[in-house]
């Protein structure tokens, strides 16, 4: 279809030491090391 792009994109997050006491996690991952994506569908018009 012209005008539609499927962009994917992956994240990775190595966060470390959660246990630290100046830690700061926006992710809301609980994990030492976490791995997302999402896909994303645009159309120009």
């Amino acid at each position: 279809v012209p005008g539609f792009t499927v962009t994917a994109e992956v994240d990775y997050l190595n966060a470390g030491k959660f246990d630290d006491a100046d830690f700061s996690n926006f992710t809301g991952a609980d994990k030492k090391s976490s791995i997302g994506g999402i896909l994303r569908f645009q159309r120009s018009f």
